[in-house]
């Protein structure tokens, strides 16, 4: 990621190309795909940027179409002209806003997007690459976090010669890893119950879980992993979710 005066050094050279395209704008904003003001040529005279404004360029990251005269808003001091800027993929990336004087803002939309077309695209081919790269680093961080808690899972399982302190520790490090507040392991027929966290599920609703696992498996004319893996989705309220264990893909073990 650049540092905020690395990122204002790239988008001065675009300012610069935006403003021999349209000589009369007074400035120009460019929001993120969120909203958020991410550069500004000069700083804003914020008090312009009314509710009106704001509807506007929310509707423009939210729209699916040309936006067109939409896209040209009154302000108090001059007239901005939205536009917004999408990869190739049909990624939204922001939404640049030029100011103009309200002597010419009464230029139509598409005139002024016209004029800035050749700023825009490569405006498109810069953000793209940005949001291409931060995908791949990532990836590349969340490839390097599952490889260091593989290694450190397989550590920890050597270090012990108990079951039940390996599986404890292997639970206690899953834990972390996805970051719940507890983790509760359960093996009935091996007499098995390992609670870790400092808010770990009650025993009883974790039974709970494992006998609704029963009904659906008891329904399931023999394709036991089909129909556990297409079980209901749970309620987004709900603070737990179970995962099953199965023998050989058909036998409910924990």
């Amino acid at each position: 990621m650049k540092t905020s005066t690395e990122k204002n050094e790239v988008f001065g050279d675009y300012a610069a190309f935006l403003h021999a395209l349209l000589p009369n704008a007074q400035g120009f904003l460019f929001h993120d795909r969120h909203g958020g003001l991410f550069w500004c040529d000069q700083a804003p005279d914020t008090s312009q940027l009314d509710n009106n404004y704001h509807a506007a360029l929310k509707q423009t990251l939210l729209t699916t179409e040309a936006h067109g005269e939409q896209g040209r808003i009154q302000l108090r001091d001059c007239t901005a002209y939205l536009m917004r800027l999408v990869s190739d993929q049909g990624k939204v990336l922001g939404v640049l806003t030029a100011l103009v004087d309200r002597d010419v803002g009464t230029m139509p939309w598409r005139f002024c997007s016209d004029l800035l077309q050749p700023a825009l695209r490569s405006l498109r081919r810069e953000l793209s690459l940005r949001v291409h790269l931060l995908d791949v680093n990532e990836k590349l961080n969340k490839h390097g976090t599952e490889y260091d808690f593989l290694k450190e899972l397989g550590d920890r399982a050597r270090q012990h010669n108990g079951c039940y302190e390996a599986l404890n520790e292997t639970l206690e490090l899953c834990r972390k890893h996805l970051t719940l507040d507890g983790a509760v392991f359960l093996s009935p027929e091996r007499n098995l119950s390992i609670s870790v966290g400092p808010n770990p599920l009650d025993l009883i609703e974790v039974d709970l879980l494992l006998e609704s696992m029963q009904d659906i498996i008891a329904e399931s004319d023999g394709n036991v992993a089909e129909a556990l893996a297409n079980r209901p989705e749970p309620d987004p309220r709900d603070r737990s979710r179970a995962w099953p264990i199965l023998e050989e893909g058909k036998k409910l073990v924990g």
